[in-house]
């Protein structure tokens, strides 16, 4: 007991004195688990988290002769270890991972698109995380460390774990890293080119690009909507159940429940690095020629198939990540937690939630000729008031089709046509993320967008619009 006794903070090392009998426990209940929850606090501020713990864990392991299992349970899964063996030489080298850039490094934030607060957000997405099992977005430091700060800087697979403190950056807000996306028009291919999955599907609709770390620091990472989930609409797509519900988390290491190792919604990666559908998830992919790419970070890019059904356009699509336990988190609050994701719209159709039904002579004076109600709607992160493309009435808290037109007048006459919504006569390219936006026409009426009675997949009535 005199080597770990040394390595742990006095008001740890008391605790331990009885540790040979956790070999009676061994068969019942997890050892590297109870330890974790005693060391877990109290680190020196500064030093290398992973390190220090591998360490303790290997002493501990060690005063019950199971050393070996202590290599099978520390080492992540893409740690390189090579031995070197000799009568008189055995060397252990090992290529830690940085597993800081999913935690301390920033990716733009939609939580604050067009300016709006993150709590105001929040709020507006609160069915969404309802349905995500109260899973929190991540909580990134307001002021990142520079890259050169932490080892982690030397690659995507990292030279190093991070010697940043636990308690870098200050104050924390919370983040959904912002993700990008093209929704291809017809017979169109990627404006922003990448390999593709490893085993491809004749065509897609288009993909989503999530900004992500190094592999093997997310125990598993899973695609979430909330008509997927609430819905169940393939079997693809997994539900909240026991295995994959949310646990509470707040302090410096991820909870570790070996009975939770799963993520709900669609599976894109499991056990830390293993693709769960190469048709569909390409890993690593390219980066966006042209348009600042955030530090650190690469890409996850989900291929959108032609038959996909979960994705309502309008809806926000993120990814749920399960931490691996053994890495840092810096006090996340619930795992798996909201890591990345965006709004994912069509060239001329999205969706909101209608909030309030605003009935004429009770909220509103009618406009010359005008008929039928008007409707506050949430479009992404803010409130439009709209108009029903015909007599058909809509609820308080339904998802309603919305239909984006552009409008072009000549001298006298007054034409409506379609054509692009987002940039005026001409869109050349597929429309994607950087086109998304906000009206920002507040209590006035919105007469570019309109409510339409649209079913967005035929063989789902409940699904999109009425």
């Amino acid at each position: 007991m005199d080597y770990i006794s040394e390595l742990l903070p006095d008001d740890n090392a008391g605790g331990l004195t009885d540790l040979p009998l956790l070999k009676d426990f061994l068969g019942s209940s997890d050892p590297f688990y109870e330890y974790l929850k005693e060391i877990k606090v109290d680190l020196p501020p500064g030093v290398n988290i992973t390190g220090i713990l591998k360490t303790r864990l290997r002493a501990m392991w060690r005063q019950l002769d199971l050393e070996q299992m202590a290599d099978y349970v520390l080492t992540s899964p893409t740690a390189k270890r090579v031995s070197f063996q000799g009568s008189d030489l055995a060397i252990d080298i090992e290529n830690p991972i940085a597993y800081d850039i999913y935690y301390l490094y920033s990716a733009g934030n939609i939580l604050e698109f067009g300016e709006k607060s993150i709590s105001d957000t929040m709020e507006k997405l609160a069915s969404f995380f309802s349905e995500v099992d109260d899973a929190k977005p991540l909580k990134l430091p307001e002021d990142p460390p520079e890259p050169g700060t932490s080892m982690s800087s030397g690659g995507f697979g990292g030279s190093g774990v991070s010697s940043v403190t636990m308690d870098s950056g200050g104050a924390k807000e919370y983040v959904i890293k912002e993700a990008r996306y093209e929704v291809f028009l017809k017979g169109n291919s990627a404006t922003y080119v990448s390999t593709g999955p490893k085993q491809q599907q004749s065509s897609y609709a288009g993909y989503i690009a999530f900004p992500v770390g190094p592999l093997g620091v997310m125990w598993g990472i899973s695609l979430v909507t909330e008509s997927a989930l609430s819905q169940g609409v393939s079997g693809s797509v997994r539900p909240v159940d026991a295995e994959n519900a949310t646990v509470q988390g707040g302090e410096i290491l991820p909870p570790f429940d070996i009975n939770r190792g799963d993520v709900a919604g669609e599976k894109l990666m499991s056990k830390g690095w293993l693709v769960e559908d190469e048709t569909k998830v390409e890993i690593l992919a390219e980066g966006f020629e042209g348009v600042d790419n955030p530090v650190l970070h690469q890409w996850l890019r989900y291929w959108i198939s032609n038959d996909n059904t979960e994705i309502v356009p309008g809806e926000l699509v993120a990814i749920l990540c399960r931490p691996w336990p053994l890495h840092c988190w810096w006090y996340q609050e619930t795992s798996p937690f909201v890591y990345s994701g965006n709004w994912i719209e069509t060239e001329f159709y999205t969706s909101g939630i209608v909030k309030e039904v605003q009935v004429i002579n009770e909220y509103f004076t009618p406009e010359e000729n005008e008929v039928g109600n008007r409707y506050k709607v949430w479009v992404k992160n803010e409130e439009i008031i709209v108009k029903s493309s015909d007599f058909y009435e809509y609820e308080v808290d339904e998802r309603v089709g919305l239909l984006k037109t552009w409008r072009e007048s000549a001298d006298a006459e007054y034409d409506m046509s379609m054509g692009p919504a987002n940039s005026g006569s001409g869109q050349e390219t597929n429309f994607n993320w950087q086109h998304l936006e906000l009206l920002d026409t507040g209590e006035n009426l919105t007469e570019d967008w309109v409510i339409v009675p649209a079913q967005f997949y035929d063989d789902l009535s409940n699904m999109g619009g009425a």
